[in-house]
């Protein structure tokens, strides 16, 4: 993976996390997914994963074929998150995973 950028609005009170995306690239690929998710204590658990994935040129390999897991945990609650991940594609032929690190901006 050479670049990654993700984001998403946590709520330690409720306990959810939403309008959760995670995009990231390599020489080859480009995956691009949204999820939600939910939170307990310092664990985070995210959940329907929809994105796809497109070539380095920007063709759409698949548009809506991404699956698997993202889960981590926050250090300092709100302040960072320590993240991995485990997708791959619905028949299989792509994956990718990895681990993570992002800071946070409270508001």
């Amino acid at each position: 993976i050479n670049s990654l950028n993700g984001q998403f609005d946590v709520n330690f009170t409720s306990g959810t996390i939403e309008n959760g995306s995670l995009t990231f690239a390599s020489d080859s690929q480009t995956w691009d997914m949204s999820f939600d998710g939910a939170v307990t204590g310092s664990q985070a658990t995210m959940g329907n994963i929809q994105g796809g994935i497109s070539d380095s040129t920007g063709t759409a390999l698949c548009s809506t074929c991404v699956q698997g897991n993202v889960q981590g945990t926050f250090a300092r609650p709100g302040d960072n998150f320590a993240g991995g991940m485990q997708l791959e594609s619905t028949d299989a032929t792509n994956k990718a995973q990895g681990v993570f690190l992002l800071k946070g901006e409270r508001q």
